[in-house]
């Protein structure tokens, strides 16, 4: 066992190639890191006065997605060319899908789904209900995700807006879906 981090570590993600490993926590605001597989080079990717939080790798590892006051932003993994995605100031969690072309997110308690640089935003739960934590199929066809009023239930949407369903129908609270991949 390896520990990666002296302080305590929110949402860690393995990059794709499994070589680095991204998570924010707090030095007095929220900061974006990102330390190797084998816990050396411990990097410090944002560093502002700002929230910044749930870094989520591209498939490519190069780049990272991750909300910044409630916006979403991209940059490259060593923190350089940090891009403006969004500018709504509504968004909680977000989605890289399996390609690198869309991100789905939550905004205003809905699912949508855009363009990686932030165009052709579309509400893709609004017909349905609403929607929370939204994560990708393998083939970049379904989204899955957690209905947002109580008791929570699990969905499953296509990309398209299309063939809607409950996964879940239940007195519990479901919540946090995500799709599993087959090892290569």
């Amino acid at each position: 066992m390896i520990k990666l981090s002296d302080s305590l570590a929110y949402s860690p993600t393995w990059s794709p190639d499994s070589k680095k490993i991204s998570f924010y926590y707090s030095d007095g605001d929220q900061e974006i890191y990102i330390i190797n597989s084998n816990g050396t080079g411990l990097t410090k990717l944002t560093d502002n006065a700002l929230t910044d939080i749930l870094p989520v790798w591209f498939p490519d590892s190069k780049k990272i997605s991750f909300l910044q006051t409630n916006d979403i932003y991209t940059m490259n993994y060593d923190g350089s060319n940090v891009f403006q995605v969004t500018s709504t100031a509504n968004i909680n969690n977000l989605s890289v899908s399996p390609d690198g072309q869309k991100i789905a997110y939550e905004s205003g308690n809905y699912i949508w789904i855009m363009n990686s640089d932030g165009t052709n935003p579309v509400n893709i739960t609004l017909a349905y209900t609403t929607g929370t934590r939204p994560s990708w199929s393998p083939d970049g066809d379904k989204i899955v995700f957690a209905k947002t009023t109580y008791p929570r239930e699990i969905c499953v949407i296509n990309a398209d807006a299309t063939d809607f369903k409950y996964l879940t129908n239940d007195s519990w609270d479901d919540d946090s879906p995500c799709f599993l991949c087959k090892p290569k």
